[in-house]
């Protein structure tokens, strides 16, 4: 079973989907109200609390595939330091779902475990509000890199 079927058969789903809790600490990116957001791969649906790489269609242009890069590298963050953090934070959010009632289904555990869900169905169903987010972050990131360029000219 993908994560993705996972994610959407939590109580984690349904409870930042209502907007709660990652939604209440914005800042305005680009024009955007952009909140704290879960980071996953193309196979998730986009939302606006679960930003995920542009798809690669192979018509990407320089500034998708730098943000596309971006994501994976956040995505893939494996630093011993931050293992502690990880570790903690996975409990945590098993203690969420243990104290909302949101069990594992046992449903779930029997399922082959290299079978793959059809990937179409999760990734056309997303918020637009999550494209939006996702160009506002496009957009924060090519003001960085230009930023950065200059001051390297200058100096």
């Amino acid at each position: 079973v993908h994560d993705a079927k996972v994610l959407r058969q939590s109580y984690l789903w349904k409870m930042l989907n209502d907007g709660q809790p990652l939604n209440q600490n914005k800042v305005n990116i680009s024009g955007c109200d952009v909140g704290y957001y879960l980071i996953g791969d193309s196979a998730y649906p986009m939302q606006n609390w679960l930003m995920k790489p542009f798809p690669d269609t192979g018509r990407l242009t320089p500034q998708q595939r730098m943000f596309n890069l971006r994501m994976s590298s956040a995505r893939n963050d494996c630093k011993l330091e931050l293992i502690k953090k990880m570790v903690l934070t996975c409990c945590v959010l098993h203690n969420i779902c243990e104290e909302r009632g949101d069990n594992f289904s046992e449903d779930l555990s029997s399922i082959h475990v290299n079978m793959q869900p059809p990937v179409q169905a999760l990734t056309e169903h997303g918020k637009p509000e999550g494209t939006d987010i996702r160009a506002a972050l496009l957009d924060h990131f090519e003001r960085q890199n230009s930023e950065i360029i200059q001051v390297a000219e200058i100096e």
